[in-house]
C-alpha cells in the first residue's frame, strides 16, 4: 500500500517538475511571438499613417473594461471586454484596411485618367505623377 503512495507521489512529483522546467520556455515563446506580432501590427498602422502603438490600444482596452466592470458591477463585462482588448488592434487594422483601401480604390481611376492625359499632351511621367499630387487630395485621414 505504501509502495503505490510513493510511486503516485513520484509521479507526481516529476510531473510537476517537468512543467515548472517548462515554463520558462513556454514564456519565452510566447513572448517572441508576442513582440513579432506586435512590431508586424505596428508596421501595419504605420503604413496608414496611424502612430498608435499596438500595446496603447491594449492598455486602452484594458483600462476601458476595468472601468466598465466597475461601473456595471459585472466582472464579467471586464472579462469580456479584456479579451475583446487583446483582438482590438487586429479588428481596428482590418478595419481601417479596408476603409482606406476603398478610399483609395475609387480616386484609382482619376489618377489613372490624369496621368494618361499627361503623357498624351506630351509631359513625361514624373511630370504626370506631379500633376496628380497637385490637383488631387489623398485619401481622406481616418
Amino acid at each position: 500500500m505504501w509502495l503505490a503512495h510513493i510511486s503516485i507521489f513520484f509521479s507526481v512529483f516529476l510531473v510537476m517538475l517537468a512543467i515548472v522546467n517548462a515554463i520558462p520556455v513556454l514564456f519565452k515563446l510566447y513572448r517572441e511571438r508576442y513582440q513579432t506580432s506586435s512590431r508586424q501590427t505596428a508596421r501595419e498602422l504605420d503604413k496608414f499613417f496611424l502612430n498608435v502603438k499596438p500595446s496603447k490600444i491594449l492598455i486602452g482596452a484594458g483600462v476601458l473594461g476595468v472601468l466598465m466592470g466597475l461601473m456595471t458591477g459585472s466582472w464579467v463585462v471586464t472579462l469580456v471586454l479584456l479579451i475583446a482588448g487583446a483582438f482590438a488592434p487586429k479588428i481596428l487594422l482590418s478595419l481601417w484596411k479596408e476603409m482606406r483601401s476603398t478610399q483609395f480604390d475609387a480616386q484609382l481611376m482619376d489618377t489613372l485618367l490624369l496621368i494618361g492625359n499627361s503623357l498624351k499632351s506630351g509631359l513625361d511621367i514624373v511630370a504626370g505623377i506631379e500633376r496628380v499630387a497637385a490637383t488631387m487630395k489623398p485619401p481622406q485621414d481616418l
